[in-house]
């Protein structure tokens, strides 16, 4: 099996063997790997939006021409339709499976000492690239990254691990600091360390920071999780 990375990519590996993507073809990939299958036409406007119809179909053979010369059955063409191979997966699929792929558990689809730092690092994937065709993506893997941030929390704290617990529900903190979620699985973890004044200097500040931000406070739920802390 191929599997395309976008976290922390673009890059594939075949088996345990990394390969690159060669220059000029990783848009490309990544487009077909997130929105597969997609017309020619329609991908040669989504990665060249400025250019002639012409031109764009022009771009997007030589693309195609780099990954085949590469040696990469990345991308197959169907009636007109660009999708991926049949032997190609996506390391984000184990965040959002595709419509006929098997839906998975993020916590325990991911070797354990990787959970954590895949989903930090699916908080932004691909920093540095601009297009619009990409904006959407990257806010729905940040959201799928966070839920599978407060799971993980959750996971580890029932399994005693409230160290590990805490710093998975801060990366989801740090990133979205209004999301309850992360807040009330910090003050859990915090709580399961019985760590009773950290966890109440977190829910203080989030109350801060709400209502602030927002002008409104903490849910009854959260406020009583602290309120019964000893």
């Amino acid at each position: 099996m191929v599997e395309l990375h976008v976290v922390q990519g673009p890059y594939v590996t075949e088996g345990p063997i990394r390969v690159a993507i060669p220059s000029g073809a990783e848009r490309l990939t990544v487009l077909i790997g997130l929105h597969s299958p997609l017309r020619r036409q329609r991908t040669a406007a989504l990665l060249w939006p400025t250019a002639s119809v012409s031109r764009g179909a022009g771009n997007l053979r030589s693309a195609l021409w780099r990954l085949r010369t590469a040696g990469l059955d990345l991308i197959a063409d169907v009636e007109g339709r660009l999708r991926l191979s049949p032997q190609v997966t996506v390391d984000v699929w184990a965040l959002d499976p595709p419509p006929g792929q098997p839906t998975v558990d993020i916590v325990d689809s991911l070797p354990f000492l990787s959970r954590a730092p895949f989903l930090a690092d699916a908080l932004n994937v691909l920093p540095g690239w601009y297009d619009d065709w990409l904006v959407e993506d990257r806010e729905r893997i940040r959201g799928l990254a966070l839920d599978g941030l407060d799971l993980l929390s959750d996971r580890l704290r029932h399994a005693g691990r409230s160290a590990e617990a805490i710093e998975a529900a801060l990366l989801a903190a740090a990133c979205d600091p209004l999301r309850e979620s992360s807040q009330i699985a910090l003050v859990r973890a915090y709580l399961e360390e019985g760590n009773v004044v950290e966890a109440r200097r977190a829910y203080a500040e989030y109350q801060r920071q709400l209502g602030t931000d927002v002008g409104i406070g903490p849910s009854p739920e959260l406020t009583l999780m602290i309120s019964s802390a000893d």
